[in-house]
């Protein structure tokens, strides 16, 4: 909802207009035409997604686990992983739905590849994120392996 309220927003200035509207429609046919491109242009989108939100969780994760203690240098973690992933094209499957929906309101768009785009980019956030991330900081927070260790059963 708060990304169609963006594309609405978008759609009701002139923030789409002239450069910066080519450059958002350029990046639209640039993604969608990766799922047009078969198991080449899937593959890259899914390695994209897998290391975009590998990034961004990893960041979170040293914000989080309490390593880092200052403020600044928690916000600058979380800005440097950002800055990381947008600027080597990562993909993200919330801010492809939000540009996707800024361009198809504003020109139009082929739905089938977008949607082809969202899911292939879904699965590699999840990868990212989900597993590579995720199965890690269960295994690192599970209270089992340290009872394990001290020969106590997690039900003791």
């Amino acid at each position: 909802m708060g990304g169609l309220a963006v594309a609405l927003l978008v759609l009701g200035s002139s923030l789409a207009d002239g450069a910066i509207g080519e450059q958002m429609a350029h990046s639209v046919d640039h993604k969608v035409g990766l799922v047009a491109e078969g198991l080449a242009g899937w593959s890259d989108l899914f390695v994209r997604a897998v290391l975009c939100n590998f990034m961004i969780n990893l960041a979170m994760l040293l914000v989080y686990n309490g390593m880092i203690k200052d403020d600044f240098m928690k916000s600058l973690a979380m800005i440097m992983s950002v800055f990381v992933f947008a600027f080597l094209g990562f993909e993200h499957s919330v801010a492809n739905t939000v540009l996707f929906t800024i361009v198809g309101l504003h020109d139009g768009i082929d739905v089938g590849l977008a949607l082809g785009n969202l899911a292939i980019v879904l699965a590699g956030n999840f990868v990212g994120g989900g597993l590579l991330i995720g199965y890690y900081y269960a295994y690192a927070n599970d209270d089992r392996k340290h009872l394990l260790r001290r020969g106590l059963t997690p039900s003791e």
